[in-house]
């Protein structure tokens, strides 16, 4: 994925995550109608949800548009 995001560019990138995010989305949706208890459902949303989370959370580091730990990037 990295090999062909260098080459894609920052359009490629976020094209790549949306078809993810899309495809997660609706993945766990499927799952969750399935369920047969809410206790399922809810399991099912939250391990989407965390998910979903950490992948934004990773790439808004990356683009240093949030830091973790509150220091300035090192130059």
């Amino acid at each position: 994925m990295s090999a062909w995001a260098e080459e894609q560019g920052f359009k490629g990138v976020l094209l790549a995550l949306g078809l993810y995010m899309a495809l997660s989305v609706a993945f766990s949706a499927e799952c969750s109608t399935r369920e047969k208890n809410r206790a399922g459902m809810f399991l099912v949303m939250g391990v989407a949800a965390a998910l979903g989370f950490h992948v934004l959370v990773n790439v808004a580091m990356v683009h240093r548009r949030y830091a973790g730990n509150r220091h300035p990037p090192c130059r």
